[in-house]
C-alpha cells in the first residue's frame, strides 16, 4: 500500500492530476508505513489499524473521486477484517460499509441505486465466499490438528513399543544365553544317557554269557549227579535231596535271567511279537496244564470256564506266559481254597480273569505290584517270587494293545483281569483288487470323509531261495505285505501283475556287487531294489563254519543229539573252552553217555589248533567267547589250514548266533530311472539319521563291525 501511494503521487506529478489525489497518495504512504512499523511489534494492533486505514482510504476515495466503480472498493476493508480480525468483525465492517453505500453523507448520495446495489451485493457476496473458505479451512485445520495429535500418540506408543522391544530383545538375548547353556548341559546329559544305554545294551548282550555259563555248570552237574549217582561211586540220599533243591533253584535262576532279558527287551522296544490267530480255549487249556501240578501239590482246586469260543490275534507264547504267571501267583500265594479262570467276551475284547482265595493285596500296594522287582507285603505274598512276573505280563499285554488290572480286598483274595482285542486290520490282498472294495457302490464324494484312511502297509517283493528274510520282515513289520519270489524273473512277473514299494534281494552276492543293469531292465520306473543278506540259523552257522549251534545251558540229550545228526561215526572229540568247569562238565556228559568217546581238552585257541593238527579229532566242540584267540579267530585259522579244514565244529556258547559277525554289514539300494539330487539327499539324511552312532563317546574299539550303505542308479 505504501508502494501504491508512491505511484499515485508520481502519477499526479506527471499527469497534473488534482491535488486531492496526490493528498490521498501521501496519506496512503504515511498511514501504511506507520502501520507496518507498528505491526512488527504489535500484530493485533497492526491488523486493527490496517482495517481502519483501508476503510478510511475507501471513504476518502468515494468522497474525492465520485465514480460508479469506486463504490466497489468498500468490499476490500470488509474482506480484510474477516481475514485478519475474524468473521464477526468482518460482518460488522460489512454492515458499516453497506450503510455508507446506501445512505452515506454528502457525495455518496449522488450514486445511482444500481451502483449502490452492486456494491452491496459485492460486499456480502465476498463475505459469503470468505465464510465458506474459512469454514473449509477451519475443518482442514481441525483435521490436521487431530491427525497431528493421533500421530503424536502413535509416536509415543511407537516409542514405548520400541522401548519394550529393546527390553524384550535384551531378555531374549539373556534367554538365548541361558538356553545355550542349558543346551550344552542337555547335550552332555544326552551323551551320558546314550552312554548309559550303550552300557545297558552291552550288559544285556553279555549277561547271557556271564550268567548262563555258571548256570550251565550248576544245572549240568546237578543233572549228572541226580541222574546217574552211580557214576560218582554212590551218593547219599540226603545229598541227592539237597542236589534236587540246588537243581530246582538253578532252573528258577535261569528263568529269572530270561525274565530280566525279556523285560529289558520289552522296555527298549526291541521285542518282536509273532502274532497269529489263536483260539482262547487253547491258551487257557495250555496254561492250566502247566500250573495244575502246583495246585495239586498244595491241595488247592483249579477251575476254569470259557464262555466264548473266539480267537485272538496274538503271540501264543507270550500270552500263554501271561496266563501262567497269573495262575502261578494265585497258586503260590494261596494256602486254602484255590483259583478260578474265567473267559468272557465284552464287546470286541476278550476279558480273562484269574480269581484266587489268597490273602489279598492292600490298596496301597496295588499300584506298585506291576512295577519291576516290586511285591505286595500283605499276608503270604511278601518275600516270595522275583517281582518280575506281573511287570513282564503288563508289558506283553500292552504290546498286544490290551490292558491288565486287578481287584483285591485284604482277606478275601485277588482277581486279575486281562483284556485283549479280538480284531486286527483286514488282511492285505496281493493283487490290484485290494485297493477297491467290491461291495461298495459308487457314490460321488461331495465332502472330505472324516473316517480314518485304510492303511494298507507297504508291499515288498522278496527274492530269496529260503524264507529267512520273509520271516524277518513279517515279524518286524507286521503291516507289510511280503510276496516271495525265488528269482529275479519271477519278481519281474509279480511286479507286472501288481506294483510294489520295493524289491528286496536276499543274497550274499549283493552285499558287494550291486544288481546288474540287464537283470533290472524290466523293473517299473522308479521301483527301488534293496540288496542285502539276512541269513537264517543254518546259514549263520554255515557262515561261521560250524555244523550246529547249541545255546547254553546245554543238556546231555541235546549234545548227544547234535553229535548223532552229523551222520558219521564219532570216536574222538576236542572240547575247547576257557572255563575249566565247562570242560569238566561236558567231559562228564560225554564219558557218562556210554559211547567210549576219546575226549581231548583245550582251554585256549592256540592249544586247540595244536590239538587239531596233532590228534585230528572227529569233531570239535567250541566255545566262541574266549580270551586271547576267540572262537571266531580259531575258526578262521582252522578253515585256512587244508589239513584240518574238514573237521566238523559244533558251537557251544551263551552268545546269540544271530549277533555280531553273522549279520550283514552292508546294504545296496538301486532304483531304475536314477536318483535325482533331492532323492539322494533324502536317502543320505534318512540313512545317517537311522544308522548314526549311539554315542559320540563310542570309540573304534567298541564298534565290532563297520556298516556300509551304497546308493546307485540303474538304467
Amino acid at each position: 500500500m505504501v508502494g501504491m501511494g508512491l505511484l499515485l503521487v508520481l502519477a499526479c506529478e506527471v499527469g497534473r492530476w488534482p491535488f486531492p489525489v496526490e493528498l490521498l497518495g501521501l496519506a496512503m504512504m504515511v498511514l501504511f508505513l506507520a502501520i507496518y512499523l507498528v505491526g512488527r511489534s504489535a500484530q493485533r494492533l497492526g491488523a486493527w489499524l490496517t482495517c481502519a486505514c483501508f476503510l478510511a482510504v475507501s471513504v476518502l476515495a468515494l468522497v474525492w473521486f465520485p465514480a460508479d466503480a469506486i463504490v466497489c472498493v468498500l468490499a476490500i476493508p470488509c474482506a480484510l477484517c474477516t481475514v485478519t480480525l475474524g468473521l464477526g468483525w468482518g460482518v460488522g465492517a460489512s454492515v458499516l460499509s453497506t450503510a455508507l453505500a446506501l445512505a452515506g453523507p454528502g457525495p455518496l448520495r449522488l450514486y445511482s441505486p444500481i451502483t449502490k446495489g452492486v456494491a452491496v451485493v459485492l460486499i456480502w457476496g465476498l463475505q459469503a465466499l470468505l465464510y465458506g473458505m474459512l469454514l473449509c479451512i477451519t475443518e482442514m485445520i481441525d483435521w490436521s490438528w487431530s491427525s497431528y495429535e493421533n500421530m503424536r500418540d502413535l509416536l509415543d506408543k511407537a516409542r514405548d513399543q520400541q522401548l519394550a522391544l529393546r527390553q524384550a530383545q535384551a531378555d531374549l538375548v539373556h534367554a538365548n544365553i541361558q538356553l545355550a547353556r542349558l543346551s550344552e548341559r542337555l547335550d552332555a546329559m544326552r551323551h551320558i544317557a546314550e552312554e548309559a544305554r550303550r552300557v545297558k545294551e552291552e550288559f544285556l548282550a553279555n549277561v547271557s554269557h556271564e550268567l548262563r555259563t555258571p548256570l550251565n555248570m550248576i544245572i549240568g552237574f546237578s543233572e549228572m549227579i541226580t541222574g546217574a549217582p552211580d557214576a560218582y561211586g554212590g551218593v547219599p540220599s540226603e545229598l541227592l535231596a539237597d542236589l534236587e533243591v540246588i537243581l530246582a533253584n538253578s532252573r528258577h535262576l535261569a528263568s529269572l535271567v530270561d525274565d530280566v532279558l525279556d523285560l529289558s527287551q520289552a522296555d527298549a522296544g526291541r521285542m518282536v511279537l509273532s502274532k497269529e490267530w489263536v483260539p482262547v480255549r487253547d491258551l487257557v487249556t495250555s496254561a492250566i496244564a502247566a500250573v495244575r501240578p502246583l495246585f495239586t501239590s498244595k491241595g488247592l482246586y483249579l477251575e476254569h470256564s470259557v464262555s466264548c469260543d473266539v480267537e485272538v490275534f496274538c503271540d501264543r507264547t507270550r500270552i500263554r506266559q501271561v496266563l501262567v504267571n497269573l495262575l502261578s501267583n494265585a497258586g503260590r500265594y494261596t494256602k486254602e481254597g484255590g483259583a478260578r479262570l474265567d473267559v468272557v467276551l465284552r464287546g470286541r475284547d476278550v476279558v480273562i480273569s484269574v480269581a484266587d482265595t489268597g490273602p489279598g493285596i492292600d490298596p496301597k500296594d496295588q499300584e506298585r505290584v506291576f512295577l519291576p522287582f516290586e511285591q505286595a507285603s500283605t499276608g503270604a505274598v511278601g518275600g516270595k517270587g522275583s517281582g518280575l512276573g506281573l511287570a513282564i505280563s503288563k508289558r506283553f499285554v500292552e504290546m498286544h494293545g490290551g490292558r491288565i488290572w486287578l481287584e483285591s480286598e485284604v482277606g478275601k483274595g485277588s482277581t486279575f483281569y486281562v483284556s485283549l482285542p479280538t480284531v486286527e486290520p483286514p488282511p492285505l490282498r496281493s493283487d490290484w483288487s485290494r485297493w477297491i472294495n467290491p461291495y461298495a457302490a459308487y457314490e460321488p464324494n461331495e465332502r472330505r470323509s472324516s473316517r480314518d484312511n485304510l492303511n494298507t502297509g507297504p508291499r515288498f517283493v522278496v527274492v530269496e531261495q529260503g524264507k529267512s528274510l520273509q520271516r524277518f520282515v513279517a515279524r518286524h513289520c507286521p503291516s507289510a505285505e511280503v510276496v516271495p519270489a525265488p528269482s529275479i524273473e519271477e519278481a519281474l512277473a509279480e511286479l507286472t501283475r501288481a506294483p510294489a514299494h520295493a524289491v528286496i534281494v536276499n543274497d550274499e552276492r549283493y552285499q558287494a556287487v550291486p544288481p546288474g543293469v540287464t537283470e533290472l531292465g524290466g523293473l517299473p520306473l522308479g521301483t527301488p531294489v534293496i540288496g542285502c543278506w539276512v541269513p537264517d540259523k543254518h546259514e549263520a552257522a554255515e557262515r561261521l563254519g560250524v555244523v550246529d549251534y547249541l545255546l547254553k545251558p546245554v543238556t546231555r540229550d541235546r549234545l548227544l543229539s547234535a553229535l548223532d545228526s552229523l551222520g558219521r561215526p564219532i570216536r574222538s572229540l576236542l572240547l575247547v573252552d576257557d572255563e575249566f568247569d565247562a570242560l569238566q562238565l561236558f567231559g562228564r556228559m560225554l564219558e557218562g553217555a556210554g559211547r567210549d568217546y576219546r575226549v581231548y581238552r583245550a582251554n585256549d585257541g592256540q592249544r586247540a589248533l595244536a590239538h587239531l593238527r596233532r590228534y585230528r579229532p572227529d569233531v570239535m566242540l567250541l566255545d566262541l567267547v574266549m580270551p586271547g584267540m576267540d572262537g571266531y579267530t580259531l575258526l578262521a585259522e582252522k578253515n585256512a589250514d587244508d589239513s584240518i579244514r574238514d573237521i566238523p565244529v559244533i558251537a557251544l556258547s551263551a552268545q546269540d548266533p544271530m549277533r555280531g559277525s553273522t549279520m550283514p554289514n552292508s546294504l545296496t539300494i538301486t532304483r531304475t530311472g536314477g536318483l535325482d539330487p533331492r532323492d539322494l539327499v533324502n536317502c543320505l539324511r534318512a540313512v545317517a539319521s537311522l544308522l548314526q552312532p549311539a554315542s559320540s563317546s563310542v570309540g573304534p574299539a567298541s564298534q565290532e563291525t563297520t556298516g556300509e550303505t551304497r546308493a546307485s542308479s540303474g538304467s
